[in-house]
């Protein structure tokens, strides 16, 4: 038990340093959605090009 709370403790502490500073939170979220929105669509144009590019080869 006590070495999982050893675990549990400094995340603790790391957000509540975060929390006293909003701004920063707000920052790093806001970059995480950006960063997995970015993800997706770079995810979305992959799957077209892997789907698209034996058509095009196909039709040269």
């Amino acid at each position: 038990m006590s070495v999982r709370r050893s675990f549990i403790q400094p995340p603790r502490k790391f957000f509540g340093k975060r929390i006293n500073h909003p701004p920063l939170v707000l920052v790093t979220s806001v970059i995480a959605e950006a960063l997995e929105c970015v993800s997706t669509v770079f995810q979305s144009i992959q799957n077209r090009f892997t789907v698209g590019l034996p058509e095009l080869i196909g039709h040269d």
